[in-house]
């Protein structure tokens, strides 16, 4: 009766075991991970927890970054309808200085060249993204790059206003007007292709470092992912003998169970008699 006895707790003391390793096994399967808590690889869930922190940290300045490109795209083309406009300008800044327009061409002339005015200087007051102007004003905005380390990179942003053109008091209404409207508009247009030059400048660097930052991104994932991640097909295989294992035990504990039952019942029988 002893040894039916141990057998049967030997039996379920097996069974025990195995269904633990069967529940790990499950629950390692089912979730893609090698750690879920701590006790499954306390160095691993250091190593893994930082390796997220900085992943997600990269992947936000990702985004930064494409939202300064975005920034960018807005500012160039809001530019280069100012620069369509003061291409305009230019012609009828000629067409104005031909002396064979008599005065009532001139006031014609002149008013498309004060509408042209007006619309860049509308422009320069309400472009802007995320509901930051940006061709109103001289000033730089940081976009963060990178945590770790900390890596900003700055992007000069210009004002674009016929003021800032020095523009603001041409007109074509006479000859002389005109032909000194002339080099004013040639000016505008060598400052405003400067800074549509510093803000292709600023957009091809901010792509570089995005392409540096999704490289390092993509790189740690990969290294979390092998702290972190389980070998689907070693698990796999795992999960089954540990299966087969505890169906086993099973079988084992319930056929030690009944004999010695059938033991039982066979003694009492015996001592009955």
């Amino acid at each position: 009766m002893r040894v039916q006895g141990y057998n049967i707790l030997s039996s379920l003391n097996s069974l025990s075991k195995n269904i633990k390793n069967s529940s790990e096994s499950i629950g390692k399967v089912s979730s893609g991970k090698r750690i879920n808590r701590a006790s499954d690889d306390a160095a691993g869930l250091c190593i893994s927890e930082s390796f997220k922190s900085q992943v997600r940290g990269l992947s936000q300045a990702e985004r930064n970054i494409q939202d300064g490109v975005s920034m960018l795209q807005v500012a160039d083309g809001a530019m280069g309808e100012i620069t369509d406009c003061l291409h305009r300008m230019k012609e009828l800044s000629v067409k104005g200085a031909n002396g064979t327009l008599i005065n009532k061409d001139k006031e014609m002339v002149d008013s498309e060249f004060q509408q042209l005015k007006k619309g860049i200087d509308d422009i320069a007051s309400n472009t802007e993204f995320n509901t930051i102007k940006l061709l109103n004003e001289n000033k730089d905005v940081s976009i963060q790059t990178k945590d770790r380390p900390y890596t900003t990179y700055m992007i000069n942003l210009f004002d674009v206003s016929t003021n800032s053109l020095r523009i603001s008091d041409a007109s074509v209404s006479n000859y002389e007007n005109a032909q000194d409207s002339i080099s004013k508009i040639d000016n505008a247009l060598e400052n405003i292709t400067s800074h549509r030059v510093s803000i292709g400048a600023d957009s091809n660097s901010l792509q570089h470092a995005y392409n540096d930052t999704s490289n390092s991104n993509y790189n740690l994932t990969a290294s979390l992912s092998r702290i972190e991640d389980i070998n689907m097909a070693t698990y796999i295989m795992k999960f089954t003998k540990d299966n087969v294992i505890t169906q086993y035990s099973e079988m084992i504990a319930t056929s030690s169970k009944q004999n010695a039952e059938s033991a039982n019942a066979l003694l009492n029988k015996w001592f009955n008699t």
